[in-house]
């Protein structure tokens, strides 16, 4: 079926689509998407790869359980490398916070993440899991595919912002996502001189107008929207109080009224 003009089947997509999960029973790792596993529903897919154990249940899809496909490894870069691709961009928003960091950089206090909980301990436990075999993984791809390209992006470790944001509160999510997107800008930014000869091989440049650029957000250069309410009141606020507003400092701000 479809929903708003977009497709819930691989079949019908025009390019390829490849979503990968893990069997709980046999621990393989299924693709979803290739030949033999392109009738399920890309959304059933979806839930299945985005199944992390010890939160949401297993899913079944014709008779078989399974789960977050990080059961298997942490990056699964050969199924894009194995279809043709030469350039890899892999995102990895699950990394454990360096306590250490996290207080020197004023993210986080002396011992909260131990006073936080277990769910936050469990939370560190498993980003540990995932970021050891990410890195291990990208080590053997650059042996395995000498020839091929893998760009890694993930938070800084000494950001707590993220690591104690509420995933289940709409608000928080709207605030993860533009806090996400500013850090983003400032690593590309930072990673300029590395990443353009990189990019320039596939005929990719990067805007370092729009990394530059303060007053951008999500909202104003996906959409072309006049600032988000939440952002525009609090550089008004400081404007008044005489302060130069930035939109970096403008959404560390927000983090902290959120907590």
């Amino acid at each position: 079926f479809t929903m708003l003009g977009r497709t819930n089947d691989f079949r019908q997509l025009k390019r390829s689509l490849y979503i990968v999960a893990a069997d709980v029973e046999s621990t393989e790792a299924v693709c979803f998407g290739a030949p033999g596993f392109d009738h399920v529903p890309i959304s059933k897919a979806i839930q299945a790869s985005t199944s992390s154990p010890g939160i949401y249940v297993p899913v079944t899809i014709d008779g078989r359980y399974y789960v977050d496909g990080t059961l298997r490894k942490g990056l699964h870069a050969s199924v894009a490398f194995e279809d043709g691709a030469d350039l890899v961009f892999a995102v990895n928003p699950q990394v454990p916070i360096d306590a250490s960091s996290a207080v020197r950089a004023g993210t986080m206090g002396p011992g909260e993440l131990t006073r936080s909980g277990m769910p936050n301990l469990l939370s560190q436990m498993f980003r540990t899991m995932v970021y050891s075999r990410m890195q291990s993984g990208i080590a053997q791809y650059t042996r395995d595919y000498p020839d091929k390209d893998i760009l890694l992006f993930e938070p800084t470790r000494d950001d707590a912002k993220l690591f104690f944001s509420n995933v289940f509160s709409f608000q928080s999510r709207r605030m993860v996502c533009e806090h996400a997107y500013q850090m983003t800008r400032r690593d590309l930014l930072n990673r300029a001189d590395e990443l353009e000869p990189k990019l320039a091989k596939y005929g990719i440049r990067l805007r370092r107008d729009r990394l530059e650029d303060e007053q951008r957000t999500i909202s104003t250069s996906l959409y072309g929207e006049m600032l988000p309410l939440y952002v525009a009141k609090g550089r008004k606020k400081r404007a008044q109080k005489g302060k130069l507003a930035t939109g970096f400092d403008n959404v560390s701000e927000l983090f902290s009224k959120a907590q």
